[in-house]
């Protein structure tokens, strides 16, 4: 599996039924489930300008799942797709990213 992140924006339809976002952020929890999009940790929601901002991270076996799940959550109108979906690193992926790192300086230690 693969962890991807994303950011959805709530729109106007979103702001003015915000009351219910909770419950709508379960039901969408549930249905990636269905498909293999788990997600991982809380959701980071943030008030920028007039407008909720929702961070999330999924796990998934593929990007087809994450953009299939996105399609669903964006079919309703209370968000939109505001950035990504991009893979997100874990710590397993940074230190092999630091290890490549350095087999490449050592091979090549003059640039």
């Amino acid at each position: 599996m693969s962890l991807y992140q994303f950011v959805l924006k709530e729109t106007p339809n979103g702001k003015a039924d915000h009351d219910h976002h909770l419950d709508r952020r379960a039901t969408g929890t549930s249905k990636g489930v269905v498909i293999g999009v788990i997600r991982q940790g809380d959701v980071v929601e943030r008030y920028v300008g007039d407008s909720w901002y929702y961070g999330w991270v999924v796990d998934a076996p593929n990007i087809n799942r994450v953009t299939a799940f996105l399609r669903e959550c964006v079919r309703w109108g209370f968000v939109e797709l505001y950035s990504g979906p991009t893979s997100a690193s874990t710590e397993e992926d940074s230190l092999e990213i630091e290890n490549l790192l350095y087999e490449l300086r050592k091979a090549f230690p003059k640039g």
